[in-house]
Formats: structure tokens, sequence, C-alpha cells
């Protein structure tokens, strides 16, 4: 049972409003090992005949001619279609609220997942640090001009709903935007997806 980690990194605004970029960029996927993907708002170019509502599209990459996962919305949910425009997940998004909620997610063989929004052992964690916690934020607001964004370095994860109790399909350390996922239990485009809806409402 193999653990990938990956981590989220944002566009510069240059990269996003460069008029000669293929798509325009909002995200990069660095892959422990050197491999990175790219994430750019929209459909593939090649798409032309789709009705679907798009959202985003994950490439190999920067040129855009090697589409991984393209993600549409289709009523009410979110899907996401590999470059064949086979189904590999339907996402339901939580209602908007104050407090952001996780995504779940089903995959076609009608397996779904689910998460809350911390974790026991991140919760113990925060219990016994949050003086640290405190003097980050502190020394943010200090050196932002007394702006700050608050964040906690809580962890998200992802698991079967038929066995809440196994191991996690998807892990998420908020503070640094970091996932980790098991290749046996869920696909890797699907957990790109998972993870780029969680950072940004698309």
């Amino acid at each position: 049972m193999s653990k990938f980690t990956f981590r989220l990194h944002t566009a510069t605004v240059q990269e996003t409003d460069d008029p000669d970029a293929a798509y325009p960029l909002v995200f990069r996927i660095a892959m422990d090992g050197g491999r990175t993907l790219y994430v750019g708002s929209g459909l593939p170019k090649s798409w032309v005949d789709t009705e679907l509502k798009a959202r985003f599209t994950v490439y190999a990459d920067q040129q855009g001619l090697e589409p991984v996962v393209a993600v549409a919305q289709r009523h009410q949910q979110l899907i996401a279609l590999d470059p064949d425009k086979n189904e590999l997940a339907v996402f339901d998004l939580p209602p908007k609220s104050w407090v952001w909620r996780p995504a779940a997610f089903t995959l076609p063989d009608g397996t779904s997942f689910s998460a809350r929004l911390v974790t026991i052992p991140s919760c113990i964690a925060f219990a016994l640090f949050w003086p640290i916690w405190l003097v980050l934020h502190i020394i943010e607001f200090i050196l932002n001009s007394g702006e700050t964004s608050l964040w906690f370095p809580t962890r998200t994860a992802w698991k079967p709903t038929s066995a809440r109790f196994g191991p996690y399909a998807l892990k998420r350390l908020a503070l640094y935007n970091r996932f980790t996922f098991r290749d046996s239990v869920i696909d890797e485009r699907v957990a790109f997806v998972q993870a780029l809806l969680e950072v940004r409402r698309w």
C-alpha cells in the first residue's frame, strides 16, 4: 500500500494573466520525486463539443497538450473526467457557510468517501502546542502591518464512508497545503481534484 505526497503552489499573477499561455495557470502540483503538474481554469481546448460547465483541468505539460483530469459542473455536482471523458468521481460540495467543510466524493463503483474538518491526532497536537501557534500569529501580524490570516495546523482525512476506522484514502495538512494519498484506495487524479477543491472555491 504505497503513499504519495504532493503540495499545491499558487501561480503568480504574471503566470495567471500571461496572454501567450496555453491556459490560465492557477496552481502547480509538486509531487515528491520532482514530478510537476499544472492546473488551469477551464476545460481542454479539444473539448469543444462538450456542454458541461467548465471548472478546471490538471495537465502534465504547460502547453495544454496532455490533460490528466478535467473537472466540470453537472447540475449541482462536480465531476472528474479522464482525457477520454470517462467519469472518475462525482463530488458533492457542501452548502456555503462561514465554516468550510470538506467535500464528499463517490467513485463509479459506488464507493463513497467523506471527511471531518479535523482529525483526533491534530486536535491533540494543537492542544499541546497552541502557544507556538499563538506566537507565529503575533509575528505574522507584526510583519504584515496588522493584517493576518487565521489558520490552524489541522489535518483532514478522507476515508470510505463504510470503513470509518480503516486507513485513510487522502489526508491534508492544512498549514502547508500538503496532501498524502494511498494509490491502492483512490486514483491519483481523484486525489488531485479533491485537493484542489479544498483550497479554492471553483
